[in-house]
């Protein structure tokens, strides 16, 4: 069952409201498919997210009533005590707004501005249509090409443009300590101009005033910005996780998701250190100039160490890039192993099979810290080139400093200044040495998750369902032929059947014989390799796959519980729903025996994956899954392998079953 949303929840009927004023085929319980809810209750992101699915663009504003003018309109008004309505125009007057009501009825009329203010909360979402152009845009976000990234970081573009008109200001105001200490130097002390240096001193205090606010703003808008990025990104990422086709998902759950956690290195990639390095980079050209105004000659020693430091960093990238890829390999190794091990630490202790385990744990901690250790050590030699080499650099001007100044052609107050400015040059540069160790771990990150992100999911946004929001039950096999991926046997072949709606049907076969895959192809969990399966006639492949498992109870051969109460678990993606609704369904799967034993009844905690229950008391809480909902069709896949014999012709009382 997925999470279904509160009946009374205005942005859901606004949600459904405007899908049909838009001529929208699809229900707002399809759009809504795989968005975070909350409390059954769709949050104001959701919404807009849920709009933008479809190519309409939905922006909230924080304005006052009176300022609402006619081109911000269609709009939907929130008001008090939870209610909203969809305003579309204003009178000729300007004095009423004809509205729809979005409480389900969608009844229009013509209301007041004067009775709208007093229930009015300030927001509008504001609705537009976008054209096809970016509708097709918006679609092409993910795969290999990385358009999902720089989609994601152009939405603030706003807060860059900001940052990058901060480090203008702050790369000019950085001029003013060594033109401060030049002047002092050749003017003031030869001259004993007390009051130019005071003038002088709180001038550069006021500079460096606005530079300590500039800094701070420019470091409170990258973060602001990045953590807007990192929010944006990781929630595409995960939703897209949760929607890949059971035939395309990896087949090591811990090196699957250690290829996610390499999100984190491109999270910390777009932190403000990067971006301000990045931003500063430019503006290396300004000292330069600065240098050979003040110094003439000495700007070339800055200009030969450069290109020798980004020199040294380029050769290094293939050999970096070699071990960071191999320290990536041994990761995802060593948490396929750490998975894979608490999740059978059960099966391991009972086959004596610790050894085993840790012999390839300590294996793959071997093979990561030869490699971690290298890749280190060239990453540092970078750093420490660029660091030796700016020491050089500093010397360098120095020394050719003092010959221009005893050939009279450069000041004490200049070779300063020209000292300081250099250090601002070469500073940038031995940061994007530092970046270019990353480089290589970050690419290879962008390059997994993009991989993940091409994987084919099984509900396609841009995809025309039909509209069937509720089946009969009839359930038709054609000549279904199917194969796991990456098996060669056929777990069905040629396989033509026919279930009525309302019959009770058992299939019985040898172990391995397809009885599983029949029910996962019914819930369209798998895609067949030929023929059709069909559901009230309409293949399955057509039906949108939220509205064909909310038709469908559930018992999976292999029974996952979460951590939380008994009620949570038997609640799980459901609607909160009435008591007398759970006591039957406690009462037909035997989850009411359990229960009763216990003094906590329904908030009974049940550990991970089930743990505390046996397995007929994990296959009992699936059972009351399945029929919680009275689904038209239920599908029991050995639902009473562990439970006692004497409970299970319950496990059979439902209007239609196929196990």
């Amino acid at each position: 069952m997925n999470e279904t949303i509160n009946a009374r929840d205005p942005l859901y009927h606004s949600l459904d409201l405007i899908l049909k004023l838009k001529g929208v085929s699809k229900t707002a319980q399809e759009i809504l498919a795989g968005l975070p809810i909350e409390d059954h209750r769709v949050p104001i992101k959701t919404f807009v997210r849920a709009v933008n699915r479809v190519g309409i663009r939905a922006q909230i504003k924080k304005i006052p009533l009176k300022k609402i003018v006619t081109r911000s309109l269609p709009a939907i008004l929130l008001l008090r005590e939870d209610k909203a309505v969809y305003a579309m125009r204003y009178s000729a007057k300007g004095e009423s707004l004809h509205v729809i009501s979005t409480d389900g009825s969608e009844s229009e009329s013509s209301l007041q501005l004067n009775d709208i203010a007093p229930h009015y909360l300030g927001y509008a979402i504001a609705i537009r249509s976008e054209d096809n152009n970016e509708i097709e845009q918006g679609a092409e976000t993910t795969g290999k090409s990385h358009k999902w990234f720089w989609s994601v970081f152009f939405k603030s573009w706003r807060f860059y443009r900001d940052v990058l008109l901060a480090s203008f200001l702050i790369n000019v105001f950085a001029l003013a300590s060594p033109l401060f200490i030049m002047n002092v130097y050749d003017r003031v002390v030869p001259n004993y101009a007390l009051e130019t240096l005071w003038v002088l001193v709180i001038g550069v205090l006021i500079i460096f005033f606005f530079d300590l606010i500039l800094r701070i703003l420019r470091g409170y808008f990258i973060d602001i910005a990045g953590r807007r990025v990192d929010v944006d990104l990781s929630a595409m990422l995960y939703q897209h996780v949760l929607g890949i086709r059971m035939a395309a998902r990896p087949p090591s759950v811990g090196a699957f998701a250690n290829h996610l956690d390499e999100f984190e290195s491109i999270r910390n990639f777009i932190t403000s250190a990067t971006v301000t390095t990045l931003i500063d980079l430019p503006f290396v050209v300004l000292f330069l100039l600065v240098i050979w105004f003040v110094g003439d000659s000495l700007v070339f020693v800055p200009l030969i160490a450069i290109p020798l430091i980004l020199f040294y960093a380029l050769i290094m990238q293939p050999v970096i890039k070699g071990a960071v890829q191999r320290v990536m390999q041994g990761s995802a190794q060593k948490s396929a192993t750490l998975v894979e091990s608490l999740v059978g630490i059960e099966t391991i202790k009972l086959l004596n099979a610790e050894s085993r385990q840790q012999h390839k744990w300590e294996q793959a901690i071997e093979y990561i810290s030869k490699w971690s250790v290298r890749s280190r050590l060239f990453s540092t030699s970078v750093v420490n080139a660029a660091v030796f080499l700016q020491q050089m650099t500093t010397i360098g001007v120095v020394a050719y400093g003092v010959y221009l100044i005893a050939e009279g052609s450069l000041s004490l107050g200049g070779l300063i200044a020209a000292v300081i400015l250099t250090s601002r040059v070469l500073a940038p540069m031995a940061q994007v040495a530092n970046l270019t160790t990353h480089y290589h771990q970050v690419v290879a990150a962008l390059k997994t998750i993009s991989s993940i992100l091409a994987l084919p999911i099984e509900r396609v946004e841009k995809k025309e369902y039909l509209s069937k929001p509720t089946i009969a039950g009839n359930i038709e096999f054609d000549s279904v032929s199917f194969a796991y991926p990456e098996q060669s046997d056929m777990a069905l072949n040629n396989v033509t059947l026919k279930i009525t709606a309302g019959e009770h049907v058992a299939v019985i076969g040898r172990t391995g014989s397809g009885k599983s895959t029949l029910g996962k192809l019914i819930a369209g969990l798998y895609q067949e390799n030929s023929g059709f399966v069909r559901v009230d006639g309409l293949d399955v492949r057509h039906i949108d796959p939220t509205v064909l498992r909310c038709n469908i109870g559930y018992v999976p051969q292999e029974v996952m519980l979460f951590s939380g109460t008994m009620r949570d678990n038997i609640l799980f993606g459901s609607s909160p729903i009435p008591d007398e609704q759970l006591l039957v369904a406690a009462e037909i799967s035997g989850v009411m025996t359990i229960v009763k034993k216990h003094p906590a009844g329904f908030d009974l905690h049940i550990g991970e994956r089930g743990m505390g229950l046996s397995g007929g008391q994990r296959q009992a809480v699936a059972v009351a899954r399945a029929v919680l909902h009275d689904a038209p069709v239920i599908i029991m896949d050995e639902p009473t392998t562990s439970i006692d014999s004497s409970r299970a012709p319950l496990l059979l009382t439902s209007s239609g079953c196929a196990r």
